[in-house]
């Protein structure tokens, strides 16, 4: 069975992001940002820790717990074309929807992909006929799966990767072709071996020279690098598969990879192992070539 997200606010998601971007690593300020989006009346419980963080948490646009909240390689990245301008914003939150979607959970695209629905009775098949478990296994049933559904329907509504047309659920043609580009990671593959070395020296520098680095950190440098120069949407599912394809030794360089001591998120799966952390290790003449 598969998983459906619980979600909430996706109108206010650009706005969510910019509280916890603005705020890393200051659940207090998180906070209040949050709560100031509100009116007063609304509680910390429903409206902080019941809607923005499980949502954000959920989409994995944020990591890390209590006082160590900080977006994600994906939110950085859409908070980041959002502030290019709206219509990028989407695209990458389109991209990323698009990826829970089809390798996570409800595939409501494909469906309505091969077939234009009304929303009514969509949300009516899938509550009949789909079964879906929660993030701890247990199935959704009746109302809980009723609103899990309208929820997502409203986040991949919001983001245009489907519309609605005169009561039909279809997906949004004008998107297609720049969705599934956004995120076929084959085709960015010469571009990431470009990458790497450069993005991997930046982020050492910049944590004072320790070689061994998250590779969350990675994936967010690699992200808002490709992003900025090329205007090419990479996120961590794609960042993953292309690493994994990498290979991880030649005469000029060896990759290492280091396993978590704690419950970590975001880790990365090779083979059937899970890393938190990379280390490169250069000859000497290829590494005075990258920092160069």
């Amino acid at each position: 069975m598969n998983e459906i997200p619980v979600l909430k606010a996706w109108n206010r998601i650009f706005e969510l992001l910019d509280c916890a971007g603005d705020n890393e690593y200051n659940r207090d300020g998180f906070r209040d940002a949050v709560m100031n989006l509100y009116s007063p009346d609304k509680s910390e419980k429903s409206v902080f820790r019941g809607m923005a963080i499980p949502t954000l948490r959920r989409l994995g646009l944020i990591v890390g717990y209590e006082d160590v909240i900080r977006l994600s390689a994906n939110g950085a990245l859409v908070r980041q074309a959002h502030r290019e301008r709206e219509e990028e914003g989407l695209r990458a939150l389109r991209a990323i929807l698009y990826e829970i979607d089809s390798f996570e959970g409800p595939d409501f695209f494909i469906k309505l992909m091969i077939s234009p629905t009304r929303k009514t009775d969509f949300v009516e098949s899938v509550l009949k006929t789909e079964s879906f478990v929660d993030r701890q296994g247990k199935t959704l049933k009746g109302s809980s799966l009723r609103e899990r559904v309208s929820d997502w329907l409203g986040f991949l509504l919001f983001s245009r990767l489907i519309c609605d047309n005169d009561g039909y659920l279809l997906v949004n043609e004008v998107v297609v072709d720049q969705v599934q580009q956004d995120t076929e990671a084959s085709l960015k593959k010469t571009l990431f071996e470009e990458k790497l070395f450069i993005v991997y020296n930046e982020v050492v520098q910049a944590n004072y020279g320790v070689a061994t680095v998250d590779i969350e950190e990675v994936r967010r440098a690699m992200a808002s690098n490709i992003y900025a120069i090329e205007r090419i949407i990479l996120t961590e599912r794609q960042f993953d598969e292309l690493l994994r394809q990498f290979p991880k030794t030649a005469n000029e360089y060896t990759v290492a990879f280091g396993r978590s001591m704690g419950a970590e998120e975001k880790l990365f799966k090779l083979g059937n192992n899970y890393y938190q952390t990379m280390h490169i290790r250069f000859n000497t003449q290829r590494k005075s070539e990258v920092i160069t």
